[in-house]
């Protein structure tokens, strides 16, 4: 995924706007310009940008060091400045009211997935019963359902990290025994296609992980939800975590993050409540 993207980036964008400069006269001017372009006139976000730009100055880096140029015309330029995304996250009623208004519909397992295990949406997809240890109540994340040049492939996660055990707790594990008997009473049914797949279409086939998200949208304004991205639901699951005091090792864990600290600057929202309960906290300083 990572290399059908690069060159989806070189070939729209590289190779289409600068690659008519021949290499030993491309300036600092020129990529400056055409990074300044990108951002102003294409519109594309300051991360996409930077991005882009480094498949350029990764690629004059290897042309100075085979002596094709003096000096690579990158080095000098000025970026966009990132802002760092600031995920919102439902507080506990939110989320119950969301569980509450989903049930008896498709879209109730993927929600309680979502807010209980906060894995991505491709592992969402990519789930099979086969991987749920019922007895034991263990989720095994093996394998995501991603996007390539159009087409769905399933490969490993994105890390090591992300080959994962995740444990149910007894109210969870009645959710999934309850569901997993429900999809052996569809297998029966003629026309459906038994393919283990947890969260599938009306026929048993698996989602597109962009299909998961899109049916999260049109649930989420039809019922007059707080707009948030389905990816938030997974910054919800570890602030939920965090807020209810389970260590940060834990939820990296459980999130199938490769760094804790990845878990404590991105998903470590500061909910009102864990503000107050620090507050709370503090206060025996003056008792």
């Amino acid at each position: 995924t990572t290399r059908a993207g690069y060159k989806q980036q070189i070939e729209f964008h590289i190779v289409k706007e600068l690659g008519n400069i021949p290499l030993k006269d491309l300036k600092v001017n020129d990529v400056q310009a055409w990074v300044n372009d990108l951002s102003n006139q294409q519109g594309l976000s300051a991360q996409t940008v930077k991005n882009i730009f480094l498949n350029l100055q990764s690629a004059l880096k290897v042309a100075k060091k085979q002596k094709m140029i003096c000096e690579n015309p990158c080095d000098d330029v000025i970026l966009p400045s990132i802002k760092q995304y600031q995920a919102k996250v439902y507080d506990i009623q939110e989320i119950q009211k969301m569980l509450e208004i989903s049930k008896g519909t498709d879209m109730y397992l993927i929600l309680v997935i979502e807010v209980y295990l906060g894995v991505r949406k491709g592992e969402i997809a990519a789930l099979k019963w086969s991987d749920i240890d019922l007895e034991n109540g263990v989720v095994h994340i093996k394998r995501s359902r991603v996007t390539v040049n159009g087409d769905v492939i399933e490969k490993a996660p994105k890390s090591d990290a992300g080959i994962r055990d995740i444990w149910l707790g007894d109210e969870a594990l009645k959710i999934f025994i309850d569901e997993h008997n429900k999809y052996l009473a569809k297998t029966k049914k003629a026309g459906f296609k038994a393919t283990d797949y947890v969260i599938h279409t009306k026929n048993g086939e698996a989602y597109a992980p962009d299909s998961i998200s899109q049916k999260w949208e049109r649930f989420r304004d039809s019922n007059n939800l707080p707009k948030i991205r389905f990816h938030d639901l997974r910054h919800t699951c570890a602030t939920m975590m965090i807020a209810a005091g389970v260590d940060p090792k834990t939820v990296q864990t459980r999130l199938g993050h490769s760094d804790v600290q990845i878990t404590l600057n991105t998903y470590s929202h500061c909910l009102p409540s864990m503000n107050k309960a620090a507050g709370n906290t503090m206060d025996m300083l003056f008792k």
